[in-house]
């Protein structure tokens, strides 16, 4: 079984009645753990914590039983091993030092010893041992744990070897090798004096630094010009501190301590000193990937630094550890800095996961269909984050839009309403914008109106109008009837209740809000003069305009024939008769042409 698997143990038995079952994990003591009161034993994620005995019990009126013992092996990988070493003081130049790794792990784990950028290993096994320690030996040092599982690496040991061992017992230790400085900025160095036995710190005098000789002597930095106001010695019974202000590119050096004694000649000079490097930049963190869950951290500087340079790291202003890389977890969201030791005044600029990201809006009023919108994302982080927006479309995965830290509507649509959200993600973690919600606000789209009943009706009936229209904010109705000032109703919903002849007509709705109006087509509702019935047409206003010129088309064109056959004369009079009969519908105008006859004629005939 591995860890984090889904396991299920299930219990069951014969018998009558059914059994109850119960569940046991041995702990080592005479009466097992009760677990539960269920036939299942459920671990939906199992973990190495989870390895153990278990038993379960069969019980109903008649009797109880109890099953023998299942054994859960849980395999897991190394956890982050822990370095232990011996000696656990200061060693001198020719010791032996012992380095153990231990990690827990199912199965049990190997181990391998690193230096620090080397490939190849420099040991195998659970300890490692250096005999006759030399400055060469010093470096980060780190194991790896591993088994079929997964492997992982201890963090770094940093081992020094900073003690100087002069004659007749005299050691002087200088607490770091290598300072690195920022121009401008204050460093400090160190060191520590052990006298032999016999010998009394009042035995001690004329304790000073230098980087320089004069006549094979050398020169207190006190007296140097160059150094004149800067430098200030703190001296105590076995150590003495030096402080440089206001450094410059020019005092980058190696500087010694110098002390004698009241004995008569005896004076010592600890070699090699304190290297000092000036430059104009100063300390940062590089940040590289170790695997999905570590993240590697190291301090880097402009100096060409020694192997034996310390560094010192801090997680959120708090000391941590030294050594010159630190391992972090991914998606960690504490700050992380470093300094060289010496340099008390330059720490490397913190290095840290996004903050949760801010989102700004331009212009911050009110959105209309049309304008350009500009969305920024911001956080705060080091190194700078890369920034991604998403929308979010009603599913479980929001659309991705852009990979920018702006997204920018050059002309803002209804339909890019929404939810807008934007991540924020460098190496050291990722974080995610609230919602932040986009309304465009636009005028009614053209309206459409449905009608009900959507058949014919009869004179007397109800009829139904219905308008609806896409529109933000939502739009108010009113509805007309053409040539008609006054508004029929108002509200979406228009009903003409006991429907007349009267009602014949053109109607329309106005939709409108605050950002404009917009009308419907044209509905034309009109009442047959043959079987009384209410026939409803949608038209525009063009067709209509289009019928109305046909209809005066037809007009002009019958006048123009009525003007014709009026203007015939007397010989033609057979011809217009057989015309007329031809179209009956003339007949009234034959009738008129008769008493319009010569009344000389008529009376002939009387």
């Amino acid at each position: 079984m591995l860890e984090g698997g889904s396991v299920t143990l299930t219990c069951s038995a014969d018998a009558n009645p059914a059994a109850s079952y119960t569940w046991y994990k041995e702990d080592g003591t005479s009466d097992p753990r009760l677990l539960s009161e269920e036939p299942q034993l459920v671990f939906s994620s199992i973990q190495s914590s989870d390895s153990g005995n278990y038993s379960c019990t069969a019980e109903n009126q008649l009797g109880r039983k109890t099953s023998d013992f299942i054994s859960i092996d849980v395999k897991y990988g190394p956890q982050r091993p822990s370095v232990s070493v011996s000696p656990s003081a200061e060693m001198l130049e020719g010791d032996s030092v012992t380095l153990t790794c231990s990690a827990d792990a199912n199965p049990a784990a190997s181990y391998t010893w690193y230096k620090e950028h080397e490939d190849s290993p420099r040991a195998s096994g659970q300890i490692f041992t250096i005999t006759n320690f030399t400055a060469e030996h010093s470096g980060n040092y780190y194991c790896e744990a591993q088994n079929e599982m997964g492997r992982s690496n201890s963090t770094l040991l940093l081992i020094t070897e900073s003690v100087i061992q002069s004659q007749d017992g005299w050691r002087v230790n200088y607490d770091q090798t290598d300072v690195c400085a920022a121009k401008g900025s204050r460093v400090f160095m160190d060191c520590d004096i052990t006298h032999p036995p016999g010998i009394y710190p009042s035995d001690i005098k004329d304790r000073f630094w230098f980087t320089k000789e004069k006549d094979g002597e050398p020169v207190d930095l006190k007296t140097d010009s160059e150094y004149s106001d800067r430098v200030r010695y703190r001296c105590l019974s076995k150590s003495c501190y030096l402080t440089i202000t206001d450094v410059r590119e020019s005092d980058s050096a190696e500087y010694k301590f110098r002390f004698m004694t009241n004995k008569p000649g005896e004076k010592y000079t600890v070699s090699p000193g304190v290297t000092l490097f000036v430059t104009d930049s100063g300390l940062q963190v590089q940040v590289r990937r170790s695997d999905s869950t570590w993240l590697e951290l190291t301090c880097h500087s402009s100096c060409v630094l020694s192997d034996r340079a310390e560094y010192v790291w801090y997680k959120n202003e708090k000391y941590i550890k030294r050594g010159s890389s630190l391992l972090v977890s991914s998606g960690s969201t504490d700050r992380y800095s470093c300094y060289l030791r010496g340099s008390w005044d330059q720490r490397s600029p913190a290095v840290y996961g996004p903050q949760r990201p801010s989102v700004s809006v331009s212009p911050s009023a009110e959105m209309l269909e049309g304008d350009s919108v500009t969305l920024t994302c911001s956080a705060d982080a080091n190194p700078a984050a890369n920034y991604t927006w998403y929308k979010e479309d009603g599913t479980s995965d929001p659309r991705l839009l852009s990979e920018e830290p702006q997204l920018v509507f050059s002309s803002i649509q209804s339909s890019d309403s929404g939810n807008y959200s934007c991540t924020a993600e460098n190496q050291l973690g990722r974080k995610t914008s609230d919602f932040i919600s986009i309304d465009v606000k636009y005028g009614p789209q053209r309206p459409s109106v449905s009608v009900s009943p959507s058949a014919e009706m009869l004179e007397g009936d109800s009829l139904t109008l219905t308008c609806s229209t896409d529109a933000n904010p939502a739009a108010s109705y009113t509805w007309y009837k053409e040539h008609e000032d006054s508004p029929r109703a108002s509200g979406q919903i228009f009903t003409i209740t006991d429907f007349t002849a009267e009602h014949s007509g053109n109607y329309y709705c106005e939709a409108q809000n605050e950002m404009g109006r917009s009308n419907s087509t044209l509905l034309l509702i009109t009442e047959s003069a043959v079987d009384g019935t209410t026939r409803i047409i949608h038209i525009t206003r063009w067709p209509l305009l289009v019928v109305m010129l046909i209809l005066l088309l037809v007009f002009c064109l019958w006048t123009r024939k009525k003007k014709a056959v009026s203007s015939t004369t007397e010989p033609h009079e057979s011809r217009e008769a057989v015309e007329m009969d031809l179209h009956p519908e003339y007949e009234d105008l034959s009738d008129m042409a008769a008493q319009r006859e010569d009344p000389e004629e008529q009376e002939d005939q009387v």
